[in-house]
């Protein structure tokens, strides 16, 4: 789905909790494409968004 309708994205979806995360799919995208960054950021929760931005060492905005 996210190569089709967001060029640049990739997701990998797994059953189970990923290791290091708060679900069950990751997303990869070039880190200078803050419209992508800004995309995936929408789909998750505001709860989500600051419990990785905590474990990855970085500001979740």
């Amino acid at each position: 789905y996210y190569q089709n309708k967001e060029p640049g994205v990739f997701c990998v979806s797994t059953r189970s909790i990923l290791p290091d995360t708060a679900g069950n799919k990751v997303y990869m995208m070039a880190k200078d494409n803050q419209y992508l960054l800004d995309a995936v950021n929408s789909w998750l929760s505001d709860e989500n968004r600051i419990i990785l931005a905590r474990k990855w060492q970085i500001n979740p905005e």
